[in-house]
């Protein structure tokens, strides 16, 4: 029996799957488009329920046009978008879109982180705290959308949430 790889890419415009040999290359791949959802200026979303339909089916459509028995995959490669903010509730729902990478609407928050003067701050410059990083994001979710923050029994990164859904365990 042959031993394939499945790497998978969850990008800002589409989810990537892809079938590899033994020695590396790519046999086929699958693509599916995420719509970025805009609400508002600064702001970028994307809906996990788009998320869910395309993983599965680009996983199928790599696995089908690689022609290979998806038994024969022996090992998985997860990549995603960082700083990407996924709310679950207590059943694995989803609480709202996802908060892309690139949404800035935190800017006040990063500010405030910057200015705490906690000692984590010196392995990023002391005070250059991205509007785009996930704590930022976070604290943001907890003042202005404090019903998610409160039901969220899990708050990930785009990465842990592709991780979840392939295993169904929160690592």
């Amino acid at each position: 029996m042959a031993e394939y790889v499945l790497g998978i890419d969850g990008g800002t415009e589409s989810i990537r799957a892809g079938i590899f040999d033994a020695s590396g290359a790519c046999l086929a791949y699958g693509t599916s488009a995420n719509t970025n959802i805009h609400p508002h200026a600064g702001w970028a979303e994307q809906s996990i329920a788009e998320w869910e339909d395309g993983l599965t089916g680009c996983i199928r459509s790599a696995v089908r046009a690689a022609g290979i028995d998806p038994a024969e995959i022996r090992g998985i490669g997860l990549d995603g978008t960082s700083c990407t903010v996924v709310c679950l509730d207590q059943k694995g729902q989803p609480l709202r879109n996802a908060v892309m990478w690139m949404d800035v609407r935190a800017s006040r928050e990063a500010e405030e982180i910057a200015a705490c003067g906690d000692p984590a701050l010196k392995y990023v410059g002391h005070s250059n705290v991205s509007a785009e990083w996930f704590p930022c994001k976070v604290l943001w979710l907890k003042r202005h959308e404090p019903e998610v923050y409160t039901g969220a029994k899990t708050i990930f990164e785009h990465t842990d949430w592709l991780a979840y859904r392939l295993t169904g365990e929160v690592s």
